[in-house]
């Protein structure tokens, strides 16, 4: 996720570099509707030789106005992925980035439902008694920090009972290998589905072994926090 001075950044290059782009396309196209205005008067004059002048400056200008734009896109991408670079490299070196991303939740156990709120945070994985582990697209809101006062909207499951959740946090899915390979979701829904009956303790170790077997011998660049809950309702 993109975290708030970044992104105000890159909406601040983005919304001067736009400005002058339309700018500058405006002037040049103004200029580019003369030279083709002056270019049919020519003709209508059989001024043959100064009709080729003015079309080899439409040509120019053509080719100028080509090139401007593309040093715009350049300097964009430049200055962006300069900012980003130094912006998140803080974040690397430990120093705080202000914002955090997190998901709440609360079981009513009597009635197995579940009320949660996610601000930024990954998908939570749910398996019901009869099916596979799959994820569930909750409803994301934005990470705690970037905008004050921000309402987050609540969402309520129902669990029944031998249904397990499954919650991670990003170093999981985004743990690399030598190769800068991710981890990824599908993996992890593989680990999680090569063992559907196991209980959670079984379950995490066989997540964290196919993670290991996966990453080798590249280091450990975030937490690889998981949770894993069965929900057995209530006796009766």
């Amino acid at each position: 996720m993109i975290k708030a001075g970044t992104l105000c950044v890159v909406i601040t290059f983005a919304f001067v570099v736009l400005v002058e782009a339309v700018g500058l396309m405006y002037t040049e196209l103004r200029n580019g509707r003369a030279i083709l205005s002056l270019f049919s008067r020519q003709l209508e004059r059989n001024n043959v030789e100064e009709a080729r002048q003015v079309q080899r400056e439409e040509e120019e200008w053509i080719v100028y106005y080509r090139e401007t734009v593309m040093r715009l896109l350049y300097s964009f991408v430049r200055y962006v992925t300069v900012i980003a670079v130094f912006y998140f490299g803080l974040g690397y070196l430990g120093f705080s980035t202000g914002t955090i991303i997190a998901s709440l939740g609360i079981l009513d156990i009597p009635s197995g439902k579940l009320t949660a709120v996610n601000a930024g945070h990954e998908y939570p994985v749910l398996k019901t008694p009869e099916g596979m582990y799959e994820l569930i697209k909750d409803k994301h809101g934005i990470a705690v920090g970037i905008m004050e006062g921000a309402k987050y909207r609540e969402y309520e499951w129902e669990l029944t009972p031998g249904s397990s959740l499954f919650v991670y946090t990003d170093g999981l899915p985004e743990a690399n290998n030598a190769e800068e390979k991710l981890y990824g979701v599908e993996r992890m829904l593989a680990a999680l589905n090569g063992v559907p009956e196991a209980g959670p303790e079984e379950l995490l170790k066989s997540v964290r072994a196919s993670v290991d077997a996966f990453v080798g011998e590249a280091p450990q660049f975030d937490d690889l926090t998981m949770l894993c809950l069965r929900y057995h309702g209530t006796a009766k």
